[in-house]
């Protein structure tokens, strides 16, 4: 196979932890999340097989992809539930739920992949919940963090979980933990801002707390053609 991971000579042994049929260009494959034991950091201990299938199903060839680990991706450290969705009559994109966790923070993120030129390619993500990055809304050592200048008032993510096929061709369903409008615009009222430090006691400005008790969890759809998640009674 192209690409085996391999340790001071020797070949690896190698976990596939699912296996997902996705088509491109006509053709079938298989993308195939792995654990190697002697993959590095680097590669977060694995990546995805690219299963190229032949007219019965079975597996033809492999290549191996190190870090781009399906429901796991670069940055990701969990593999969760994928689904494929068909991009056109030739081609699919898989949607995979993936999960993050670093000192404390939580990210979840809707990441898909594709083939393209028999290449194993993944696009920047779908959509992000609790994104670092951003930090408009994040889960800190299970606390519900806001940062009110990122947030802007608006509807603030914070988690995504059980991945399903949507109601609709091209359509995913999500459950969304999440603060809408008015609670992000009630938690950012300057009298309502807590005073707030960082692991290393620096100030935390602008920054405050959502209580459980205000985060929603909802039922919502993704629409892959317009990369867009919306209420399930606002998607008919």
């Amino acid at each position: 196979m192209d690409g085996q991971p391999v340790f001071e000579g020797q070949a690896c042994n190698v976990e596939i932890l699912a296996l997902y049929p996705i088509r491109a260009e006509g053709k079938a494959f298989a993308i195939a999340p792995y654990r190697s034991g002697c993959s590095g950091h680097p590669d977060f201990e694995g990546g995805s097989l690219l299963v190229t299938l032949d007219a019965m199903g079975k597996p033809a060839k492999a290549s191996y992809w190190p870090g781009k680990r399906a429901g796991d991706s670069w940055e990701f450290s969990h593999a969760k539930h994928c689904i494929a969705v068909e991009r056109d009559p030739r081609n699919d994109r898989l949607y995979c739920l993936s999960y993050y966790r670093s000192t404390g923070e939580a990210e979840t993120w809707l990441v898909r992949f594709a083939v393209r030129k028999g290449r194993l390619v993944s696009d920047n993500p779908a959509f992000a919940a609790g994104s670092v990055a951003t930090k408009a809304g994040y889960v800190d050592r299970g606390i519900n963090m806001l940062q009110c200048d990122k947030a802007s008032g608006q509807p603030t993510y914070f988690e995504l979980s059980k991945l399903a096929q949507g109601p609709r061709r091209r359509s995913l369903r999500l459950e969304v933990s999440y603060a809408d409008s008015a609670v992000v615009r009630e938690a950012c009222r300057p009298d309502q801002i807590w005073p707030m430090k960082d692991r290393e006691g620096k100030p935390l400005v602008g920054f405050t707390m959502v209580s459980a008790a205000n985060i929603r969890r909802e039922s919502m759809i993704f629409d892959t053609e317009a990369d867009l998640l919306m209420r399930a009674r606002d998607s008919r």
